[in-house]
């Protein structure tokens, strides 16, 4: 086996210092959604990719491909539909509140000196809403900053994934000649 020895003067330190990850264990995630707070906040990037994740698979199954953006973009992903960009933002929500999930439609971190702002009107043409544990997503062309899925809702959305988006594109105006979505792609 071939290493690579390291440069003079450049050893490991002899502790390491701990990951990050070990203050709030990853195991501590296999009981999502009845998880803390604290676990919430540690791993929301993991959440985020997460969603992101299962937007692509939707979308893939309906025979559109989704194509990563730059961390710096107000969107988190290209789709093309009939040659025609569509920029895609992603939001995620983990808990309900009044038979609903909530979703606030703004970037930034409250910590940081910018702080949380809503997006230009121009910035996305497209939203999806993730509700992660249930497995659904709410296409929405809605440019809005609070946005709900409510409870009763997630049935239909999960057995009929496809209706929201062609609600969407349909707000959108975009001229979609997808093949007609099998009714139950969650089925098999």
């Amino acid at each position: 086996m071939i290493t690579q020895p390291y440069l003079r003067g450049l050893d490991l330190p002899r502790d390491p210092a701990p990951r990050a990850d070990a203050l709030v264990p990853l195991t501590e995630l296999h009981a999502f959604p009845d998880i803390s707070t604290a676990a919430k906040t540690h791993h929301a990037k993991r959440f985020g990719s997460a969603a992101e994740l299962l937007c692509d698979s939707l979308l893939m199954r309906l025979g559109i491909d989704s194509h990563p953006s730059p961390e710096f973009q107000a969107f988190d992903r290209l789709i093309y539909l009939n040659d025609r960009p569509l920029r895609l933002q992603i939001k995620v929500r983990l808990s309900a509140e009044n038979n609903a999930f909530w979703f606030k439609v703004a970037h930034g971190n409250p910590r940081h000196a910018s702080g949380v702002r809503g997006y230009r009107h121009d910035a996305f043409d497209l939203l999806a809403l993730v509700i992660l544990h249930h497995n659904v997503v709410k296409f929405s062309a809605s440019k809005a900053s609070q946005q709900q899925i409510a409870l009763s809702e997630i049935p239909r959305l999960r057995n009929h994934p496809f209706e929201s988006l062609r609600s969407a594109f349909n707000a959108l105006e975009v001229s979609e000649t997808l093949d007609e979505a099998p009714a139950q792609l969650n089925a098999a």
